[in-house]
């Protein structure tokens, strides 16, 4: 969470999409990752990784919503 946090503080880096991709986030984690404006996505199993690797460069490619941090 630190470097999401130092993402967030620095205003060059504001523009940035961060995903944080885990499987041993919790809810309290999830919950901290959303507030601070990045998505949270759990690791694939192994037959789902194509469908995967398609909704990260979905969200790559979409317009990055505007953030009131």
């Amino acid at each position: 969470m630190a470097i999401l946090r130092a993402i967030r503080e620095a205003p060059a880096l504001e523009h940035i999409r961060v995903i944080v991709v885990s499987s041993q986030a919790g809810p309290i984690q999830i919950a901290e990752i959303a507030d601070l404006g990045a998505l949270y996505r759990s690791k694939p199993s192994e037959l789902s990784k194509v469908e995967f690797a398609a909704e990260i460069i979905a969200i790559c490619k979409s317009p990055v919503p505007a953030t009131s941090l």
